[in-house]
């Protein structure tokens, strides 16, 4: 299968980061992404067995990474960046959204200068830079038509192979209230790749010519895998990227979007004032199932404490924090593990982990390179009608939400390498010949 399929765009004159050079069969793109974010994430398929690490493991695992891990990346680094050079002549950067990420990028590569831990900060920033050149390979590989398709399939592999991995495991359990649908990973992460799989299944059966209704199968499919994951942050950032789908593709759908949004927060005034006893319906919807109090919904189960605690790191460095990845270092994160009672390896929010890396001024670059990413694309749309770009709107979306109660780093995962892809295609784009990448 090549990239002149018919789940592109219709019947348009594309944009130059629409489409991909091809050249490399479909099915050895997705096989190449899933393998690289498989060995870069610490994906388990006995996780659904329960925790088998210790604290100290924990934080060992986190803190010093893993030899598949560095060569994953160092053999994803090797092609992307031989594929850059090749085609350097042929690359031109467009507009104030490549000069952003590329703000982005000094800043990040600058704070190993001042961060606590220069090493470790040296790594990550190694481990981002690389990702970065994979991503415009992959951009101009795939092109922004083919990026669903790439969502898509490889959303559908990992719930797939994480359904497996709990059948053999015997741990498949939805009727059980307790249960949670995990398979390879935290419920959280695998109810952000069963979004994407809903996202990308409704954005494909819209656009496609034939199949459509196989398309709208999966869509289906990882909706109701998200409601057996019972993350909450999760549903809401899909409702979320659904919604900007809609708005960005209809003027009916945005104008009954807000006809819902009124009503809604009209509904919601008598039932504030009639008192607890009347909120739990609305309580037991959003447990979603699971066991909890009003307590530990109310603190986002623990993470309004972490932020807390967080919040007066973030104020001892406000303006260019630790360092890219230079924050968690052992002791803190013992430190931070005992004061919370419960053990973890990030701040529940990239919002704050990018705060507490590189600054209150990192953190507004990297918001204003997602805002005009996500200006460029709804321009895109409104202009050409592309899906491609409706789609690419409301992923961001879909990230962005699920980014401000967990943490998605800037790492190798399929829903990060996709939003990344995205914006490489905007901002390195096919120039004329003889128009050179300028580093």
């Amino acid at each position: 299968m090549s990239f002149s399929t018919a789940t592109g765009c219709r019947d348009i004159q594309p944009h130059r980061a629409v489409r991909g050079t091809g050249g490399v069969p479909f099915w050895l793109v997705v096989a190449g992404v899933m393998a690289l974010c498989y060995f870069a994430q610490p994906l388990d398929p006995f996780y659904s067995l329960g925790p088998g690490r210790s604290v100290d493991s924990h934080i060992r695992a986190i803190t010093e990474g893993s030899p598949a891990r560095q060569v994953s990346l160092l053999l994803a680094g090797v092609w992307a960046a031989a594929w850059v050079a090749v085609r350097r002549s042929q690359l031109q950067l467009d507009g104030r959204l490549a000069a952003l990420a590329l703000v982005f990028l000094f800043i990040v590569t600058a704070s190993v200068g001042w961060a606590d831990d220069p090493l470790r900060s040296a790594k990550r920033v190694i481990v981002l830079l690389t990702l970065a050149v994979c991503c415009v390979a992959l951009a101009q590989q795939v092109g922004l038509e083919n990026v669903a398709s790439l969502v898509f399939w490889g959303s559908a592999l990992t719930v797939g192979v994480s359904c497996g991995a709990e059948l053999a495991l015997g741990t498949f359990a939805p009727l059980d209230p307790a249960y949670r649908f995990a398979g390879m990973m935290h419920p959280n992460v695998q109810g952000l790749y069963c979004g994407c799989l809903t996202l990308a299944g409704v954005s494909l059966a819209r656009r496609a010519r034939t199949h459509a209704g196989a398309y709208a199968v999966g869509a289906a499919t990882g909706f109701a895998f998200l409601l057996l994951a019972k993350s909450r942050v999760s549903l809401a950032s899909v409702l979320a990227g659904l919604l900007c789908y809609l708005a960005v593709t209809s003027a009916r759908a945005r104008y009954w979007a807000l006809v819902a949004s009124t009503a809604g927060a009209i509904a919601a005034v008598p039932l504030l004032l009639a008192g607890p006893r009347a909120a739990e319906p609305l309580l037991a919807l959003v447990r979603m199932g699971r066991q909890e109090g009003v307590s530990t919904i109310g603190t986002i189960t623990g993470r309004t404490e972490l932020w807390q605690a967080l919040l007066q790191h973030v104020y001892d460095r406000p303006l260019l924090g630790y360092g890219y990845g230079g924050f968690w270092t052992p002791e803190r994160l013992t430190a931070l593990t005992q004061n919370a009672g419960w053990v973890f390896g990030s701040a529940h929010s990239q919002y704050f982990e990018i705060a507490l890396s590189v600054g209150l001024l990192g953190l507004a670059v990297y918001c204003g390179t997602g805002l005009a990413a996500l200006w460029r694309l709804m321009a895109g749309y409104w202009r050409s009608r592309a899906d491609c770009y409706a789609f690419g709107a409301a992923l961001i979306v879909l990230v962005a939400v699920d980014m401000l109660a967990n943490s998605v780093p800037l790492e190798p995962s399929l829903p990060m390498m996709s939003c990344l892809t995205i914006v490489a295609g905007l901002a390195v784009v096919h120039g004329q010949k003889g128009t050179a990448l300028r580093s």
